[in-house]
């Protein structure tokens, strides 16, 4: 008698899928079992003990129930060491008769790929974006970063609710004293001196006159024009975009910049070029490497950018330095977006003070290390920054197309 012959296949689901007419198909049709990865509480090394646990407890040859398909969802195992690994599959019988795997993320992460497809025949397959849902959602998260970081909406909203008075609101974030009744227009914000502690307009124009009648000279602006820039809110009108990585998402994202916040985009890709989509002669070309001071041209750098040997720590301290405008080191006109990998940018070796006093905004849907929070937030807060947590795509109808996606391919395969 052979295997199929003694055994039932089962799906394990290592998340919630939408329960379509599809999933209930599939649960009339085969044994359906559920896994879920503990929240907290947990290291990674327990997490894939108490997997293989449940696996080899469950799973033939230990029972009838023969797993023929995966559905991970988004995370699927990412909360392991190394994922799903070619010496897990080995060393696990009940792993070796897989036929597919299927993922709602974009990409495929955290599985042996070439093993599954080409040592064991399964099918892997993550979710096709052929409508660009993903892409469209995940551009809104970046048009939010980068609007966000011209006219700092958020920050001055956390002020409002604390004051509940339109016109207080605005005083206060401009650094006006509590009872000053003195109108101010909205635009200006407080400013972060070079000792990291903030002051008002006013204070800063006081401490320049002082200074120049003490010297007995007219007061030079040229020290703290900067600083001024650091905390104007400024409209995105004309102003220059640069997105590193120009996919689906990257050139979604130019259209949306270019057509409804009329900046000027610019695009860059490790490619070079593109001359096959004429629809895409809209937007100038910026040489791939070129990072040299030609950087300073832009007020906002957006990355779309995979994660690879190529693009790991893409941006560290000489990319910023060549960003600076003012002078050596200053990025006060400068916003960085980042909707790609938390990993391009290489946090460790960026200097402290590019971040809490020197960068105009630092906008992130991605972290270095994901889930947690590490070294990019220590001096982030929401006078600086807007940060989101990897939402871009969480979309209730990317949820349910992907989820329906992967079900449809787990269906075809097994039928």
């Amino acid at each position: 008698m052979s295997v199929s012959q003694k055994t039932k296949s089962a799906i394990l689901f290592l998340s919630e899928p939408v329960h379509t007419d599809l999933y209930e198909e599939l649960v009339s049709k085969y044994q359906i079992f559920n896994f879920r990865f503990a929240k907290k509480g947990k290291s990674r090394e327990e997490q894939q003990e108490k997997f293989l646990e449940y696996v080899s407890k469950n799973f033939y040859p230990a029972t009838k129930h023969k797993l023929d398909a995966l559905y991970l969802g988004y995370a699927g195992f990412a909360p392991l060491p190394a994922g799903l690994t070619i010496e897990m599959i080995e060393n696990n019988q009940q792993l070796q008769y897989l036929k597919v795997v299927v993922m709602c993320s974009r990409g495929i992460n955290n599985v042996p790929y070439d093993y599954l497809t080409k040592n064991m025949g399964a099918v892997v397959q993550n979710y096709d974006d052929s409508e660009l849902y993903v892409a469209n959602d995940v551009a809104d998260c970046g048009v939010y970063h980068v609007l966000e970081s011209f006219r700092k909406f958020s920050y001055q909203q956390s002020k409002l609710r604390e004051v509940l008075h339109s016109d207080g609101a605005r005083g206060h974030l401009r650094g006006d004293a509590e009872d000053e009744l003195r109108f101010c227009f909205g635009h200006e914000l407080k400013v972060i001196d070079d000792d990291g502690t903030l002051k008002s307009q006013d204070e800063v124009k006081t401490s320049e006159t002082n200074e120049g009648k003490e010297k007995n000279r007219p007061v030079q602006k040229k020290e703290t024009t900067d600083v001024y820039e650091y905390m104007y809110t400024i409209s995105p009108m004309n102003k220059k975009a640069l997105i590193l990585g120009f996919g689906n998402i990257g050139q979604t994202l130019a259209k949306k910049l270019k057509y409804g916040l009329s900046m000027d985009v610019y695009y860059s890709t490790r490619s070079g070029k593109n001359t096959l989509d004429k629809s895409m002669d809209e937007f100038s070309y910026y040489p791939w490497g070129e990072w040299t001071e030609n950087l300073s041209q832009f007020d906002c750098i957006i990355l779309c950018l995979p994660l690879s040997p190529q693009t790991k720590h893409i941006v560290d301290e000489k990319f910023l330095l060549n960003c600076a405008r003012f002078k050596q080191g200053n990025l006060n006109h400068l916003s960085l977006v980042n909707l790609g990998r938390g990993m391009l940018i290489d946090w460790a070796n960026i200097p402290k003070d590019f971040i809490k006093t020197k960068i105009r905004h630092v906008g992130l849907d991605v972290f270095y290390a994901e889930p947690l929070l590490t070294r990019e937030c220590d001096d982030l807060t929401i006078s600086n920054s807007t940060i989101t947590p990897h939402i871009g795509s969480s979309t209730f109808e990317v949820f349910n197309r992907s989820s329906e996606f992967c079900l449809d391919v787990i269906k075809k395969h097994l039928d």
